[in-house]
């Protein structure tokens, strides 16, 4: 959706059951749901995500991501 010298935003959609497998935030982020529902998994936290919710991350925070409906959202990377 946007790529510049400060920001990248990604709008990522999951069918029921499929999501992202852990990893690592490379620099400041934002998940924001637009649509659906899963699990969210921001370090050590585990959250039940819907339309409207959002979780800022730091960098290198482990996350990941598990669609339990069919689930829209974008990524807001910041970058360093």
């Amino acid at each position: 959706l946007l790529d510049n010298a400060q920001t990248k935003v990604m709008l990522f959609a999951f069918a029921a059951g499929a999501g992202l497998a852990e990893h690592l935030a490379p620099s400041h982020a934002i998940i924001q749901v637009l649509s659906g529902e899963g699990m969210l998994t921001a370090g050590n936290r585990t959250i039940e995500a819907q339309a409207g919710t959002w979780l800022q991350m730091s960098p290198k925070t482990p996350h990941s991501i598990s669609a339990t409906t069919p689930l829209v959202m974008t990524l807001t990377l910041f970058k360093e």
